[in-house]
């Protein structure tokens, strides 16, 4: 599953109008409220992916391929969790590693 989207969101305000009065607002005021707005929906779009991803870790008979910001690809085996932020796995018996969630762009999952 890819949760990038269908392409940029542009989250600029080209204008404020009202109906009974008119309002000017400067450019940069325009730019703080789209940074806001921004912020917002990532932080939605952020917590629909974890709670997604929650629910498909916990489910022992889907491998999970995690594709991370830094370009790097970990394929988490069956005996996995999620701590905090983190998802931890252990690849071998004395092993344990762990993945950051905000770290993470896409993630695959397949059907054993």
């Amino acid at each position: 599953m890819d949760f990038s989207g269908k392409g940029p969101i542009d989250f600029r305000i080209k204008s404020v109008s009202f109906t009974k009065k008119s309002l000017y607002f400067p450019p940069y005021f325009l730019n703080i409220l789209s940074a806001i707005f921004k912020d917002v929906f990532m932080q939605e779009q952020g917590a629909k992916f974890k709670n997604q991803l929650e629910r498909y870790v916990n489910y022992r008979g889907i491998d999970i391929v995690l594709y991370l910001k830094d370009g790097s690809r970990v394929e988490l085996d069956r005996n996995r969790k999620i701590v905090g932020e983190r998802i931890v796995y252990f690849p071998s018996k004395n092993l344990t590693s762990a993945v950051e969630i905000a770290s993470i762009s896409r993630a695959e999952f397949f059907v054993a």
